[in-house]
């Protein structure tokens, strides 16, 4: 019969391993350990520290989680069980994520030990359930996160539990919900004269939900003050990133020179900080998954100014930076990819080369098939680490962020698609192809429809309409938009 006292437990888990792959207690022990020692553990005699269970782990090739979740003392164990956890999250598997922290609130339970350590349990569980797109999930472990902080007084975990939920309700595309949130936070922060890289999580996540509201004058504001509590906890990159957002809030106001000079400087900063020679392993990066985050920005940054030359009309210059920027992007980030493709699209129509713009247009339309069927990541930008984000181009709640990251990833795809349809009817429209002008509007029409986006759909139809004296169509168009102000009336 099994034991239930978890030195014996943990004992006769050892011994069962070890029994199955046929190894004597001498050869487990290896030079680290005695025979009798081990011999000693197997019968729960005494309790091995955290290191002993990791070393047999590895020997007896058993995932470390597997024999921790058993150890006596969880006090000991939570800390390397969460970095494990922690992994999962980084690495994306989310359902092994979620299986362990449940047997962690389970041994808590058990154990009696609620407090810290089942606050930074509900708050990993937030993280999991928000990257799935769970947020009734995400909010309730959250909130109860937040509530453990806030007994224990923990000040930097009570920020980060509210950055968390303010990040979770943008994802849920509760914008106002968003901005009450991180208010809420930064009066914390205010009370506590608290000054940490949390405080400029809060505010660049600010500025991202102001800018969804269409407010860029509090957007601006709040990215100021992001960067300024980044630069007082000496976090360069994270600078760096407020200045890129800082200059694509100018380029939406048309302050060009503004939004170049700020995207200049940040590009300078990727270009010189990546101490293992960034340029050379450029070549390389273009194949892979797992980009630099200064290569990623860096390319995110030579984007940036390709939208402000292609604004000014320097088309030289705005082609120039969004082949650099396809360089440092790589193939892995699609939604960056997409507005690339889309800015040498733009680019090739104002120059008539139709010819290139078909070809861009045909790539990002390939970003959005792949996008598809790519598996879902996170809608926010949410990191199980003490300094939140990491910036990079974060699709990112996490993710890694979108530019928009209230829409859901099906909503996004489709309104790319949409957008590409529309830019190939302008090359047909360009070329006086009516007929591929008409199919390529409908098309994209149609996609918005299917996505739930009417509003969008009937300004097309009107577009459409107008360009085709297509009256019949006009007067369709106008009615659904007629009703749609009234529902939102």
């Amino acid at each position: 019969m099994r034991s239930t006292d978890p030195k014996t437990k943990l004992g006769e888990l050892f011994r069962d391993r070890r029994t199955a792959l046929r190894l004597t207690m001498r050869e487990v022990a290896g030079t680290l350990l005695s025979p009798t020692a081990v011999n000693n553990i197997e019968k729960g005699k005494i309790n091995p520290t955290i290191e002993t269970v990791l070393y047999l782990c590895r020997v007896l090739k058993l995932s470390p989680e597997t024999a921790l979740i058993h150890y006596p003392d969880f006090a000991k164990s939570a800390p390397v069980l969460l970095e494990i956890v922690d992994r999962y999250l980084a690495e994306h598997r989310l359902d092994t994520s979620i299986t362990l922290l449940y047997d962690m609130v389970w041994v808590v339970s058990e154990q009696e030990l609620h407090g810290l350590w089942y606050a930074e349990i509900q708050l990993r569980l937030a993280l999991a359930f928000a990257r799935l797109e769970r947020y009734e999930c995400a909010r309730l472990t959250i909130t109860q996160a937040y509530s453990g902080f806030l007994e224990h007084k923990n000040i930097e975990q009570k920020l980060l539990a509210l950055y968390y939920l303010g990040s979770i309700e943008l994802a849920d595309r509760n914008v106002n919900a968003a901005i009450a949130i991180y208010r809420q936070a930064l009066s914390v922060v205010r009370r506590y004269q608290y000054c940490h890289r949390c405080v400029g999580d809060i505010l660049y996540s600010l500025a991202q939900a102001y800018l969804l509201q269409l407010d860029p004058d509090n957007a601006l504001r709040a990215s100021h003050g992001a960067e300024l509590a980044y630069r007082k906890s000496n976090a360069p990159d994270a600078t760096a990133h407020t200045l890129l957002q800082q200059a694509a809030i100018h380029l939406r106001q048309s302050h060009m020179d503004e939004a170049e000079r700020l995207a200049l400087q940040a590009q300078h900063y990727f270009a010189t900080c990546d101490p293992d020679d960034v340029s050379s392993r450029a070549d390389q990066v273009y194949k892979r998954q797992d980009l630099h985050p200064a290569l990623s920005a860096r390319g995110h940054a030579a984007r940036l100014l390709g939208d402000v030359y292609a604004a000014l009309e320097r088309w030289d210059e705005a082609r120039a930076h969004y082949a650099e920027s396809i360089q440092f992007i790589g193939l892995s980030n699609r939604a960056e990819r997409f507005a690339i493709e889309r800015g040498l699209a733009e680019v090739a129509l104002c120059v008539q080369d139709i010819a290139s713009a078909r070809r861009n247009i045909q790539t990002a339309l390939l970003m959005c098939n792949e996008g598809a069927g790519a598996p879902q990541s996170c809608t926010t930008q949410l990191d199980s680490s003490n300094t939140v984000q990491d910036h990079e181009g974060m699709e990112g709640l996490q993710a890694r962020r979108s530019e928009e990251p209230s829409r859901t990833r099906e909503e996004l795809l489709a309104q790319q698609r949409a957008l590409a349809y529309r830019m190939l009817a302008r090359c047909e429209q360009q070329t006086g192809n009516r007929a591929g002008y008409v199919q390529a509007m409908q098309e994209a029409c149609a996609i918005l429809l299917g996505a739930g986006d009417p509003l969008q759909a009937a300004l097309l139809q009107t577009e459409l309409a107008e360009e085709t004296a297509d009256w019949e169509l006009m007067r369709t168009a106008t009615q659904t938009l007629r009703r749609l102000h009234e529902r939102l009336l």
